[in-house]
């Protein structure tokens, strides 16, 4: 995966294991604070799903440097966003706006995807035209139509 947005040229490579400190960062720094509304975030949690799932994840980078990570599943009739992060330095950059944009192109019919209610990019999703399909347990799931 490569795409260029606002003057990033993002490119996209499999997680590895040695990604798991640059992963675990981003994550405290992003998720952690959401779930601590509802729930005790736990590292230990974390290291058990991220080594089940660390294959699954692509790593975003900007030149040699990460900057970010997401995870999706494709379903016959859909794509589903399982997470997107960037480093807060690369917040509101335009890049989640790049990277969902690219998303949309890669010919699924709907796109869903489920996030704490309590998360701000709730908004971002909303002016890009997601549409909430349901609320529950504090998550909100989401869609967008694309056909």
């Amino acid at each position: 995966m490569k795409f260029n947005n606002n003057g990033y040229e993002l490119t996209g490579r499999k997680c590895r294991m040695s990604d798991y400190d640059f992963v675990l960062r981003v994550t405290r720094q992003t998720l952690f604070p959401l779930l601590a509304k509802y729930l005790k975030p736990s590292v230990e949690v974390f290291k058990e799903r991220f080594r089940k799932n660390h294959k699954d994840i692509t790593i975003l980078q900007s030149k040699s440097r990460r900057i970010g990570f997401f995870q999706l599943k494709k379903h016959k009739n859909h794509l589903e966003i399982v997470r997107i992060f960037f480093s807060p330095a690369y917040q509101k950059k335009g890049l989640g706006k790049g990277l969902m944009q690219y998303f949309e192109t890669s010919g699924y019919p709907k796109i869903l995807l489920e996030l704490w209610d309590n998360n701000p990019a709730y908004h971002f999703y909303r002016k890009i035209d997601y549409k909430v399909i349901k609320k529950e347990n504090h998550k909100i799931h989401m869609e967008k139509r694309l056909r």
